[in-house]
Order: C-alpha cells, then sequence, then structure tokens
C-alpha cells in the first residue's frame, strides 16, 4: 500500500483502525450501494481516499466489497476499476427500474413555462421539430422531466386511490345502516302474528258466541282471514284459473 501522510497522530492512528481491524469493509457489507459509493459514515478525509484513483486502499477496499457481497464477480487482472463497474451497473439497474414503470414516453408532451407550448425536448419526433408554431422552438426548455411526471403520477394515482377508498368506506357506512333497518324490519315481521293462528277462535265465536249479531261478525272475519291465510301456504287456490278442455295443467 502506498505510502500515506497524515497532519495529526490521531488521523494516522484513525486510519491503521480502519485498515487493519478491517471495519469499515465489514460495516460496508450490510449497507446498500448507494450508501457505499458516498460513504458518509466515514470523515470527508477517508471518503476522498475511497475515491481516490491512485489510492491502494480504496481499490482494495471496494473489489473486496464488490466481491464479498457478490455485486461484481472477481477479476485477476489490477486493471479493473471496481469503483467503475460499481458504477456502470448502477447505470443498467437504473435504466431496467425505470424501464419497469412502463412509462409511456411517447405521451409525453410536457408544457414549456418559457413558451407556454407542448414539447417534446427528449427524443426527436419531426412534427415537434417541424411545427414551431403550435410545439415549443426553446432552444432550453423548462418543463416537467420524465422522472418527475413518474413521480407526479405516484401522486395522482394515490390521490385517486384515497377517494375510491374514501368512497367505499361511505358505501360501507350506508351499507351498515341498511343492514341495521333491515335487521330492525325483520324482528319486526317475525311478531307479526300469522292469519292461520287467529282461525281457531274465530271459528269459536262464530259458532259459540252469545250474541247471534256477534256470531255474524266473527263469521265475516273467519271468511276473511281463512282467504287471507291461503296466501301463506304454498300450494294454493289459483284466482286466475281458467280451465281449458285440453289444460293438463294442476
Amino acid at each position: 500500500m502506498n505510502q500515506t501522510n497524515f497532519k495529526t497522530i490521531q488521523q494516522a492512528n484513525a486510519y491503521q483502525v480502519f485498515c487493519q481491524e478491517g471495519i469499515m469493509p465489514r460495516i460496508s457489507w450490510f449497507l446498500p450501494k448507494n450508501t457505499v459509493i458516498h460513504f458518509k459514515v466515514l470523515s470527508k478525509y477517508f471518503n476522498n481516499l475511497l475515491n481516490e484513483s491512485k489510492s491502494d486502499f480504496g481499490r482494495i477496499f471496494w473489489k473486496s466489497w464488490a466481491v464479498k457481497t457478490y455485486t461484481i464477480k472477481f477479476f485477476k487482472s489490477k486493471n479493473h476499476n471496481y469503483t467503475l463497474k460499481l458504477v456502470q451497473q448502477t447505470i443498467v439497474e437504473t435504466k431496467r427500474k425505470l424501464k419497469e414503470q412502463k412509462f409511456n414516453i411517447h405521451r409525453f408532451r410536457p408544457i414549456c413555462k418559457n413558451c407556454n407550448k407542448y414539447g417534446k425536448p427528449d427524443v426527436f419526433y419531426n412534427y415537434f421539430f417541424n411545427d414551431t408554431n403550435y410545439y415549443c422552438n426553446c432552444e432550453i426548455v423548462d418543463s416537467e422531466t420524465i422522472r418527475g411526471s413518474m413521480k407526479k403520477y405516484f401522486t395522482l394515482r394515490r390521490n385517486y386511490l384515497e377517494y375510491r377508498k374514501n368512497e367505499l368506506l361511505k358505501q360501507i357506512e350506508d351499507i351498515e345502516v341498511e343492514h341495521e333497518e333491515i335487521n330492525k324490519k325483520e324482528n319486526e315481521f317475525d311478531k307479526i302474528p300469522t292469519f292461520k293462528s287467529m282461525l281457531p277462535i274465530l271459528e269459536n265465536l262464530k259458532n259459540n258466541a252469545h250474541y247471534k249479531n256477534n256470531r255474524k261478525q266473527a263469521e265475516r272475519a273467519y271468511n276473511e282471514v281463512f282467504k287471507l291465510s291461503q296466501r301463506d301456504c304454498r300450494k294454493r287456490p289459483n284466482y286466475n284459473y281458467k280451465h281449458l278442455p285440453n289444460n293438463n295443467l294442476n
């Protein structure tokens, strides 16, 4: 490892602790890549040392970190820059993850704040290039970015889902109220006496009432209740029945 000069004994001792005890590599194995690339847990001095192109310490650290975390395969040649490979791999992963978002770049037409016209600053299109009267023709645009638009989509989608959630919760509350009402109506319905249960006492009154007028009233009530009680039976007379010569229906 190259000879390193320090201004104070404290810096030299700290450097030796990280080098000899292996604390920094072991800590880094449990950190995400973007944290390790900008290793802010260290002082600015050690962070710069890790990214120094001529630092054997930095080269060995990145090589060890990449191999130990299975991020990059081991290369025998010393010409491989593991820091560069980490960044290159990050670029590939970032492009892949952005593509997985399935953002329709062809429909992305941000409005430029300079001219208040729609534009297509990130991808070349003939009609945007030729029709400068309708589309933005600013050399430097001031408009929404693709990443910003994707972020805005998440916000809009989240707000829409929150709206739907609140609407569904309101519907659930209304259903609960209706559920209570139907239970109440069912309980009241179950307490309603059946017409069939009234027939025995009416039959007794029409035959055994003391006064003739009461017997006639009981008889009229019995006849009315008897017809109503037939409605509660599955098998009952059909008032719309008409006899036909070849009617085989029962």
